[in-house]
């Protein structure tokens, strides 16, 4: 890919950490220096809400609070990763 231009990722948080949310600011530096070490820039993160059935934006109020919540720290992790982007892509939130 390098080879070809590209340099920047989009990448999945859940696929390294079982919960991106619990993992430490060093880990997330870590995995972001992983990645910078390989000649790549996390871009942008994606599977914000994967495993996490709970969180849904058209259910109940308190799922869409705790969604809320949830993407309120997934901010932070793409923050600490670097990324500018955040990809919102889950199937079951699409059902009214």
């Amino acid at each position: 890919m390098l080879r070809a231009g590209i340099s920047g990722v989009e990448i999945a948080p859940s696929r390294r950490f079982r919960d991106p949310l619990s993992a430490s600011k060093a880990e997330l530096l870590a995995y972001r220096s992983w990645w910078e070490s390989q000649g790549f820039v996390v871009e942008a993160i994606q599977s914000l809400v994967f495993g996490r059935p709970d969180l849904l934006l058209f259910g109940d109020p308190g799922s869409r609070q705790l969604l809320q919540e949830h993407l309120k720290g997934m901010c932070r992790v793409a923050e600490v990763l670097g990324a500018g982007v955040l990809v919102f892509g889950a199937p079951s939130n699409r059902a009214r």
